[in-house]
């Protein structure tokens, strides 16, 4: 097990220092918008409930929204996740699929004390991936047929670190601490219908970087050894994050296999500090805990993104609500006969209000989420089990968006693969 451990750190922090964490990809028309489509700070465990979080409290996984949960981590815990997705887009007239993936994130979570735990890793925030005017339809003017092309992509990721503690016997509370950076570049093109013809673009790449701060609480009510229930919130108050942006005008012209060719560049304005405002964000919720057989919970979501703002410019955004509800069942954590006994069965809903209202249409998303969590091996510690590793699969499908007034609806189905691993590093033995 020990050089399992080994191996599987130095593979992370491989992928870490290689970059390949900076993003996660989409194929969304609505990650056009503010900082992009927002990605749920949860893991696979967590993405299999519906994305439930505030009362979530299982010591043998990290759950980096509610940061008052790490005060019950035991053992040392690795999560690292990987997620692949098929985007249907769909028009009053037309349908495309989009195939997306990529590697998620990386987490380490651990005791300091009995009743002190830490957490940090590297994650996802949001992300940005459209094209918009790809087809062969061109629009006439006089004798010139043209169309326009608009094409996203890019995100935003967070470095966090964060801390639980038990301050009185039952209540936590927590903070993480995270760095967001990144870049989303949005690119604005106009394409002439002649493959000798000089077309033209616009570029504007837009990086940030600041700092984040989530805190949360939670409170366990004991009802019996068995049975307990954790009333949680976690938030984040209004923040501004710096950017530096970058606008290139150039021209072009298509090879014959239709990739550009740069022929000149007509305007470049280079390092323009700016800033945007992130909103106050506010979720609570609760779990229903029937140790090693249950667990049962709900949260509830206020976004106040009327407060977003772009260099100074306040956007139409509404404010966001929402609802998740989500579910774990384990038959028989100690079977020895059967193995499916010992699986983890999971099952989740969804609802947002989301902040954006187009063409008077609210774009309003909904997802059902299944999941199983696949012990690979268990070990004691405590006098009690505790799962060594484990392998947590999360499926998602969902809607967003209409078909109505001129908009897209968008049809997703996301793959999560999170592997999870337990050991004692950081904790004192007994004897040596």
């Amino acid at each position: 097990m020990r050089k399992f451990t080994r191996l599987l750190t130095i593979i992370s922090f491989t992928f870490i220092s290689s970059n390949v964490f900076a993003q996660a990809t989409t194929s969304s028309p609505y990650s056009a918008y503010g900082v992009g489509g927002l990605v749920p700070q949860t893991f696979a465990p967590s993405k299999g409930m519906g994305n439930i979080a505030s009362g979530l409290r299982m010591p043998e996984n990290i759950n980096i929204s509610n940061p008052a949960s790490y005060s019950s981590f035991v053992l040392t815990n690795i999560d690292l996740g990987v997620h692949g997705g098929l985007d249907q887009l769909s028009t009053s007239s037309t349908k495309e699929n989009n195939y997306n993936y990529s590697l998620d994130h990386f987490a380490l979570g651990f005791p300091i004390s009995s009743k002190m735990g830490a957490s940090l890793g590297i994650i996802p925030f949001s992300n940005s991936g459209y094209q918009v005017g790809k087809s062969d339809v061109f629009q006439q003017i006089d004798t010139v047929a043209y169309k326009n092309e608009l094409l996203g992509e890019g995100g935003y990721s967070q470095v966090y670190f964060g801390v639980g503690y038990e301050i009185a016997k039952n209540l936590s509370i927590g903070v993480n601490v995270g760095y967001l950076f990144g870049d989303i570049k949005r690119t604005t093109s106009t394409v002439l219908n002649d493959i000798s013809a000089v077309n033209s673009r616009t570029t504007v790449s837009t990086s940030a970087s600041g700092f984040l701060v989530k805190y949360g609480a939670q409170y366990t009510i004991v009802q019996s050894p068995e049975k307990r229930w954790t009333i949680g919130y976690f938030g984040s108050m209004k923040t501004k994050v710096k950017t530096t942006q970058n606008t290139v005008f150039d021209r072009y012209i298509l090879n014959s296999a239709g990739d550009p060719i740069p022929m000149d560049t007509v305007y470049n304005n280079s390092g323009v500090k700016g800033h945007f405002v992130l909103p106050t964000m506010h979720t609570v919720g609760f779990t229903f805990n029937r140790v090693n057989k249950l667990i049962a919970g709900a949260d509830f979501d206020y976004q106040q993104w009327s407060q977003f703002s772009q260099d100074g410019q306040v956007t139409d955004f509404k404010n966001m609500y929402g609802v998740r509800l989500g579910a774990q069942y384990t038959p028989d954590i100690y079977s020895v006969s059967s193995y499916l006994k010992r699986v983890d069965y999971r099952l989740g809903f969804n609802y947002y209000k989301s902040y954006l209202n187009l063409n008077n249409q609210n774009i309003n998303e909904m997802d059902l989420t299944l999941g199983l969590g696949l012990p690979l091996s268990n070990q004691f510690f405590g006098g009690l089990l505790h799962t060594g590793s484990k392998l947590n699969v999360a499926i998602q499908l969902g809607t967003r968006g209409t078909t109505s007034s001129g908009l897209v609806k968008e049809r997703y189905a996301n793959l999560y693969l999170g592997f999870t691993l337990n050991d004692r590093w950081f904790v004192k033995r007994k004897f040596d």
